[in-house]
């Protein structure tokens, strides 16, 4: 015969519920970087390119889509670090 399991205790938390909780912000997080990135992209007109670079030019690219990764990139993370 199965015995069964006995109930938990009213303060005990599931094992996984840390992981659960880290998981779960993150998503958040992307789904913000992702919003984030939407609207930035009204702004990638105005960015300053460093002298000497054009905007046609493939390292011109490069910079702009390096620097609007990063920046609102480090950006979304900082708003997820007080949740993890």
């Amino acid at each position: 015969a199965k015995i069964p399991d006995s109930p938990a205790p009213a303060n005990a938390r599931p094992r996984d519920s840390r992981r659960r909780y880290l998981r779960d912000s993150a998503t958040f997080s992307l789904a913000i970087l992702v919003l984030i990135w939407l609207v930035a992209t009204r702004y990638l007109p105005f960015t300053p390119l460093p002298q000497g670079v054009s905007a046609a030019s493939l390292s011109g690219w490069a910079y702009l889509a390096t620097t609007w990764l990063g920046h609102y990139g480090l950006l979304a993370q900082l708003l997820w670090l007080p949740l993890g």
